[in-house]
């Protein structure tokens, strides 16, 4: 069986009727939240909207979110030792691998998705229907627009037109979420516990946050890397450098999986 089609067999698997209900459920909660408090917030144009759907919750729980999208089936496949029995009909690595790619794909997809569609409603559905009153802040329109362009980092962006903006931080968002699962999704292959590989990512993203709370260091944050919102901007180098760290630590845990792939059968 070739890569491609264990891929999108396990794709398919995967999108079965009750997960998507399940994701658009979960993402509907985190929509009537921010409509409920909508109303004691003022803002000033669509790119104030837009952040204020986005900051808070999504901040606080993202690696969680991220990790449970499809690592609950991977852990308990694990834990019921199918994988083990389906090497009789694929070798184990291109099984392991095209889980870890559909991992990828599937929560990236989600949470891009999820980032585009609340773009799309706040600089484009919003303002067509006139849902949200704008506050005018006393400033000229240049004034207006060099704030828009300095209001955070990633919307230096802005300067290459909305919608240009809108797709490539809903890809950042998408790329960052893909790679905490991944990190969860290389867990489970070197921990015994299930439950415990799960929580390790959501306990480092907060001990992070604990440990870089000097101001020189709160911009290398992994939360403000993805939701760099309540700071002042920075370039946006700085945002990679703890994607980079993370995608760092994957690294390190392939390798090591790779190394031990010969006892992974005891494993399973």
């Amino acid at each position: 069986m070739s890569y491609r089609h264990s891929v999108v067999k396990e794709l398919k698997e995967s999108l079965h009727r009750k997960r998507i209900l399940f994701i658009v459920f979960a993402f509907c909660l985190f929509y009537l939240f921010y409509a409920s408090q909508k109303a004691s917030y003022s803002f000033t144009n669509s790119l104030s909207l837009f952040t204020f759907f986005l900051e808070n919750l999504l901040p606080m729980t993202f690696p969680l979110l991220a990790v449970f999208i499809y690592l609950g089936k991977f852990s308990a496949e694990l834990n019921h030792r199918f994988i083990f029995y389906t090497r009789t009909r694929m070798a184990l690595g291109k099984t392991i691998i095209s889980k870890f790619l559909v991992n990828f794909m599937l929560t990236f997809a989600v949470f891009f998705l999820y980032v585009f569609i609340t773009f799309l409603y706040a600089f484009y559905i919003d303002p067509f229907f006139g849902l949200t009153e704008y506050f005018n802040p006393d400033m000229t329109v240049a004034e207006m627009e060099k704030d828009r362009l300095e209001r955070h980092t990633f919307t230096q962006l802005l300067v290459y037109g909305d919608f240009i903006y809108g797709v490539l931080y809903s890809t950042w968002v998408g790329v960052n979420a893909a790679v905490w699962s991944s990190f969860g999704f290389l867990l489970l292959l070197v921990m015994n516990r299930s439950y415990v590989a799960l929580t390790i990512p959501y306990l480092a993203y907060l001990a992070q946050v604990f440990f870089f709370g000097n101001p020189t260091l709160q911009p290398y944050r992994f939360s403000f890397s993805v939701f760099p919102y309540g700071f002042t901007q920075q370039e946006i180098w700085t945002a990679f450098i703890p994607l980079g760290a993370l995608v760092i630590i994957c690294l390190a845990l392939s390798l090591y999986v790779r190394l031990k792939f010969r006892t992974l059968d005891n494993f399973l």
